[in-house]
């Protein structure tokens, strides 16, 4: 899974938490920020996800820790083409 989050850079961004979490498997990653010089667009490649629904949660930090912003997407994943002769 490939998850893309675009952020308007801003001179308190510290922190990018991002999740991804099903009923049987949990994926979190930071990124830290830069401020005004960070990235617009942040790519996380999370590799080996099982199949099923996740919640998929940003949130963008500030010096203090406390909330700046945040998005959630609710997305399903869908198991892989097995390739090959049965």
């Amino acid at each position: 899974m490939v998850i893309q989050i675009d952020i308007v850079p801003h001179a308190d961004n510290r922190l990018l938490k991002v999740s991804a979490v099903s009923d049987r498997y949990c994926w979190r990653g930071e990124q830290a920020l830069a401020g005004v010089d960070s990235p617009q667009r942040i790519v996380f490649e999370v590799r080996e996800l099982p199949a099923g629904h996740y919640d998929v949660c940003g949130e963008i930090l500030g010096p203090a820790g406390q909330l700046r912003g945040m998005v959630a997407r609710r997305v399903t994943l869908k198991p892989r083409a097995v390739s090959g002769t049965v």
